[in-house]
């Protein structure tokens, strides 16, 4: 019988030790994905403020078009 709660025991801790692991690793994984999208974004914006005045008069480089880009080029490479 003792040999059976010790048996259950272990799964129990087993199942506990995975549990918190996993839980772990999402968390670690959320941070390592927002740093590198907020790396991502400076980067972006950092190579927009390199550019010629010019750049900014065409249709596809407005203001809004711009601010899109930076949002969204993001989030998808996050989900």
């Amino acid at each position: 019988m003792s040999r059976v709660l010790y048996a259950c025991g272990l799964m129990v801790l087993f199942s506990l030790i995975i549990c918190f692991t996993t839980l772990l690793q999402s968390v670690l994984f959320s941070i390592s994905g927002c740093a590198l999208i907020k790396r991502l974004r400076m980067k972006a914006f950092s190579s927009m403020l390199r550019q010629e005045v010019g750049w900014f008069d065409r249709s596809g480089n407005n203001s809004g078009a711009l601010c899109a880009r930076l949002s969204t080029d993001a989030n998808i490479l996050q989900s």
